[in-house]
């Protein structure tokens, strides 16, 4: 995959995340009991994980063109 395709993607995940909170809180907002959010237990550890996972390449990806730099 590449590597702008992949920003993207995250961006659109957090996009749809976002959405998806604004949905559950005005739904929430409607009931008359209070519940626990699974979804977030879900959701949330993957979005995070996934979005590490994408610094961590931006950031190696910089380095490397960095020392590419300093060896010419």
């Amino acid at each position: 995959m590449k590597k702008k395709s992949s920003k993207m993607i995250l961006g659109v995940c957090w996009l749809l995340f976002i959405i998806w909170e604004i949905l559950v809180m005005n739904w929430a907002n409607a009931q008359d009991y209070v519940f626990k959010r699974i979804d977030l237990v879900i959701i949330l550890p993957i979005l995070i994980l996934f979005t590490i996972y994408m610094l961590f390449q931006i950031f190696r990806e910089k380095r490397k063109k960095k020392k590419k730099s300093n060896i010419k």
